[in-house]
């Protein structure tokens, strides 16, 4: 499907980071390093309000909080599959003992790891747990800016376990949720782009599941009313994706 027409009302004045500057809400600094912002108080109060009201919400939807720290084994990463993927954006492993700790590009394999750490029915299903995680991605100098691309990020993340029949329902319910959000903080120019697997050996090796997965996410999308763009060879390396893609000021 077509994505929905998007306004361009962008402008030097409402640049987020021309903005930034003004207003005092963050900083960067050389002794800090390209692409880690440094929040100045005003900032940190704007951020604070918003992972309140989203731990709140989350909250409300029946999503359980969780902890995990910012370093894992190299082996876990290799586990996970980032390692063999992803390791060209990752921070380079640091020798502790006869250890090698990794920076976590992503908070999906602790998360497993919590998951896994207590014993589960179907009858505890969908578990959900969420957390404001921070990660770290080697992005090249040369694209980042501001905020919106950055070397260390925290994000709202969630997991979610359930049934593979029950997936379409769960998904559908994000969808709700994300819609309730956007709509509080007055968002409206979005759109979806269902991120699909492309040619190649990078995406895990299982057609029948990325065509399921696939056709599930494209009836959510139809079901929820919500238009998209279909784009090959932009999924994550172990499944596709809805990708709500935010037009900013830039």
């Amino acid at each position: 499907m077509d994505a929905p027409q998007r306004s361009n009302h962008a402008g030097a004045d409402s640049d987020h980071r021309r903005l930034g500057r003004q207003l005092n809400l963050f900083a960067s600094d050389e002794l800090a390093g390209a692409g880690l912002p440094l929040w100045l108080p005003d900032g940190a109060v704007i951020r604070e309000q918003l992972e309140r009201f989203i731990v709140d919400v989350e909250r409300a939807a029946g999503y359980q909080r969780v902890y995990s720290p910012v370093l894992g084994k190299r082996e876990l990463y290799e586990r996970s599959g980032h390692w063999q993927h992803f390791r060209d954006d990752m921070f380079p492993p640091m020798d502790v003992g006869d250890e090698q700790l990794v920076l976590r590009p992503s908070n999906c394999p602790h998360h497993i790891l919590i998951y896994k750490a207590a014993h589960h029915s179907f009858r505890d299903m969908p578990v959900r747990i969420s957390e404001l995680g921070t990660m770290f991605r080697r992005e090249r100098s040369g694209v980042i800016g501001g905020l919106s691309r950055v070397r260390a990020m925290t994000l709202n993340d969630a997991h979610i376990f359930v049934p593979p029949d029950a997936v379409a329902a769960e998904v559908g319910e994000v969808i709700d949720l994300l819609k309730h959000v956007y709509g509080v903080l007055g968002i409206t120019d979005h759109w979806q782009r269902l991120s699909l697997h492309g040619p190649g050996g990078r995406y895990v090796d299982k057609p029948d599941m990325w065509r399921v997965a696939e056709d599930e996410l494209r009836g959510v999308l139809r079901d929820a009313g919500m238009p998209w763009v279909e784009a090959s060879d932009e999924a994550a390396f172990y499944g596709p994706k809805i990708d709500v893609q935010i037009t900013d000021a830039r």
